[in-house]
């Protein structure tokens, strides 16, 4: 989650693709996707407030708490998947 400023400014602040900010970023589209779905879900919007995550690790401590509690939901619906298959 280095790179998670960098990806919201290359999606928001200059309206990139993702495969774009893949390729900028030197990570994976999968990464890039994962990054945009945790700040959504966090409720992170573009530009971010210049002192809210001026600590180093802020942000990625911000994402990891929001996707905590959607833990449990992905693992009801892998084993939901499971079973239908």
């Amino acid at each position: 989650m280095r790179k998670v400023k960098e990806v919201l400014r290359l999606r928001f602040g200059l309206g990139l693709l993702q495969n774009q900010i893949a390729r900028s970023c030197s990570i994976s589209q999968s990464s890039v996707r994962r990054y945009l779905e945790k700040a959504a879900a966090a409720g992170l919007t573009w530009p971010l407030p210049e002192d809210a995550y001026a600590e180093p690790g802020s942000l990625t401590r911000t994402l990891i708490k929001c996707d905590e509690g959607d833990r449990d939901s992905t693992r009801i619906h892998r084993r939901a998947h499971k079973r239908t298959h």
